[in-house]
């Protein structure tokens, strides 16, 4: 490997890391904490989106759909307590309009988050590691069948130790939430790939070193956000 490439895999490394732990403390530390971080992700990757569609003109529906993804995420801990074994959804539905629920399981979201990245990274290594078939040539050359397979299995299992390890619930139903969760990330990671590749541009911004910008880190996060919801949402309906 050549200096060049050492110096960009370690710039992405050390990137990474900060990075995760950054969103995993703020998602645990409190409400307040992950609402800072829900509208600082709102914001940046907003920007960086309009900034991508404005030679063909701003979609404001996709700023919209990002908003609606943060408040999705907002409500995560709260309707995820059916995934947990927890206390029921709403207080019998009267949180909603007071305060929140017992059943605030601040677990839920940094699972959520690790789902996701965990069908990234399993995707990206079994891909450089297997991949020969290219997945969607026109829209990310570098994405494979083999590493979309492998991140799908990734993330299945990251899901199934998640639940059976720290989240609680059954871990059959954490494994299915990591085969839907995945599948709806590879749809966001090409959706956003569709978007550069019009605007012409490698990355979304430069705010990560080594990764871009904040769009190009949550774009297989929004994918994933309206499937998580329904599936906590479905979950914590029959767990009753």
């Amino acid at each position: 490997m050549s200096e060049r490439k050492n110096h960009n895999f370690l710039t992405r490394t050390v990137t990474g890391l900060v990075f995760v732990a950054v969103v995993l403390a703020m998602t645990m530390i409190g409400r307040g904490s992950y609402l800072l971080l829900l509208l600082l992700v709102w914001c940046c990757c907003s920007m960086e989106f309009i900034a991508l569609t404005r030679s063909r003109g701003v979609k404001w529906g996709g700023v919209a759909y990002i908003l609606l993804c943060m408040a999705a995420m907002w409500f995560f801990p709260a309707i995820g307590d059916g995934m947990s074994g927890h206390s029921r959804l709403w207080n019998e539905w009267h949180g909603l309009a007071g305060e929140w629920p017992a059943g605030w399981d601040m677990r839920i979201a940094p699972a959520f988050m690790t789902v996701v990245w965990a069908n990234d990274v399993f995707a990206y290594l079994v891909g450089v590691a297997l991949g020969r078939h290219k997945m969607a040539p026109l829209i990310s050359p570098h994405k494979s069948w083999e590493g979309f397979a492998g991140g799908i299995v990734g993330a299945t299992v990251v899901a199934a130790v998640v639940g059976r390890f720290w989240a609680g619930g059954e871990v059959w139903l954490w494994a299915l939430f990591g085969v839907v969760v995945a599948w709806a990330a590879v749809a966001g990671d090409l959706a956003e790939s569709r978007f550069k590749r019009a605007a012409g541009v490698k990355d979304s911004g430069r705010l990560l070193p080594g990764h871009g910008g904040l769009l190009d880190r949550f774009d297989a996060t929004l994918g994933a956000v309206p499937v998580a919801f329904v599936f906590l949402l479905v979950t914590t309906h029959f767990s009753r």
